[in-house]
């Protein structure tokens, strides 16, 4: 199998005529500084970033190339998405021109997600190879692995709605009528979802009084698709990077002669993941 590597330049070394024989030695002591990476969001103004330290050990008169290669071209691999970073110093600018390193001085590499990428849950890595070049020839190199697990993050709510629950009045029932000025769900997900929907009266708009008898079935549909809710239903839902609206309606029954006064349900909607 042939891996691909992908080579940024990071210092541009100068030979120093005094350390000609010493500098071959060199090592590297690599530190990591700070992890943020398991804090990506897609649509987040702060970008999460990982940082490393690299320093030149042991010759302080020594200039040397150091070099960062990705084994998967700059970006963390995961089972279901790729996500991309950029290569920056500690000042933000992206290290694109050579730069110098003489002997004990530190270069700080600061690994940054780019924004508005699709990031489904799960696991994702990636492995540097650092290297150290000293007059054209390889002297040093470390493998960094850098990896990351973003967690499972989903919401369900109501659009335009603060609260948990919200409310609606049918107006006047009538027979075979389709309402559709219901509240909209939005979803926000990272991972595959399962929208569970449950009614208090197993699908009837039931009377005051409690009566079976005074009942008025109905159906109820979601992003267009109709369910009778007579038992508990499930309804897909994939991951995606921005919010995702599910609007409602309800369609009444076929019925005659119901008494007057008010009917009334409670349907209840809940998201879970799908690989519980």
């Amino acid at each position: 199998m042939c891996v691909k590597w992908v080579c940024l330049v990071l210092a541009l070394a100068a030979l120093p005529s005094t350390a000609q024989q010493s500098c071959t030695d060199m090592q590297l002591h690599i530190e990591e500084l700070s992890d943020t990476l398991a804090s990506y969001r897609p649509q987040s103004t702060a970008q999460a970033s990982y940082r490393l330290r690299i320093t030149p050990r042991q010759h302080q008169e020594c200039e040397f190339q150091l070099s960062l290669h990705s084994q998967q071209q700059f970006r963390l691999h995961g089972d279901k998405a790729r996500l991309s970073y950029d290569v920056h110093n500690d000042q933000g600018q992206a290290l694109a021109m050579p730069m110098h390193v003489r002997g004990a001085q530190s270069t700080i590499i600061n690994l940054k997600l780019r924004r508005q990428q699709s990031a489904p849950a799960g696991f994702y890595e990636d492995t540097l190879l650092i290297t150290g070049h000293f007059q054209g020839q390889l002297i040093t190199q470390a493998n960094v692995v850098v990896d990351t697990h973003l967690p499972q993050r989903f919401s369900l709510t109501w659009l335009g709605h603060n609260a948990r629950q919200a409310s609606v009045n049918l107006g006047e029932l009538r027979s075979n009528k389709e309402y559709h000025h219901l509240p909209s769900l939005q979803v926000r997900s990272n991972t595959d979802l399962r929208l569970l929907m449950r009614s208090q009266n197993q699908g009837y708009l039931l009377h005051d009084t409690q009566k079976p008898a005074w009942r008025i079935g109905y159906s109820l549909a979601v992003a267009g698709r109709w369910y009778d809710l007579q038992h508990v239903r499930q309804l897909p839902i994939a991951a995606q990077q921005s919010t995702q609206l599910l609007p409602l309606a309800i369609r009444l029954q076929d019925f005659e002669r119901q008494v007057a006064g008010r009917y009334s349900d409670i349907i209840y909607f809940r998201v879970e993941p799908r690989e519980l």
